[in-house]
């Protein structure tokens, strides 16, 4: 596998998520994914909240949405930074 390594500047009020598959790949009972986009979504909505808000409310949210699928059940990892 190649690798590239990338700068970017980080200015106040930056939000950073550092999230797994099992968020994105969360499966409600019609097959559909969670997706990047419904991430993409909380967080501009949240963005006003402490990173700990905007994860909570992250997770509330793919919670909700696979509820009832019975085979939902992948393990999630979660960080949000934000740049003060």
């Amino acid at each position: 596998a190649v690798y590239r390594s990338e700068e970017i500047k980080l200015r106040e009020g930056d939000i950073i998520v550092v999230y797994s598959d099992g968020i994105s790949e969360s499966v409600d009972d019609k097959g559909e994914f969670f997706g990047e986009k419904r991430i993409y979504d909380i967080v501009l909505k949240s963005k006003h909240l402490s990173s700990k808000e905007i994860a909570e409310r992250i997770l509330k949210e793919v919670k909700n949405f696979s509820s009832d699928n019975p085979d939902y059940g992948d393990d999630i990892s979660l960080g949000i930074i934000k740049v003060l």
